[in-house]
């Protein structure tokens, strides 16, 4: 099992303009849901359906993690 990072609400780039990698299993907020990457991800918000774009909306049933931990299974 791996486990899930916590990585707070989304961001696109940080604050000297470079754009944020996110890895495998990170999760964020974004528009009120949650999401994960399926793989390395940048320059994509997690609603974007390209296929470069490597997220997966979480169905959690209060809409939110409040970082806890979470596992997924491989």
């Amino acid at each position: 099992m791996a486990s899930l990072r916590f990585r707070g609400k989304f961001k696109i780039q940080d604050s000297s303009g470079n754009l944020i990698v996110y890895k495998r299993n990170d999760v964020v907020y974004y528009e009120g849901n949650s999401y994960v990457a399926t793989g390395n991800t940048s320059g994509f918000t997690p609603r974007h359906t390209h296929k470069h774009a490597r997220w997966k909306k979480l169905d959690v049933p209060d809409s939110n993690i409040d970082g806890g931990h979470f596992t997924l299974e491989e």
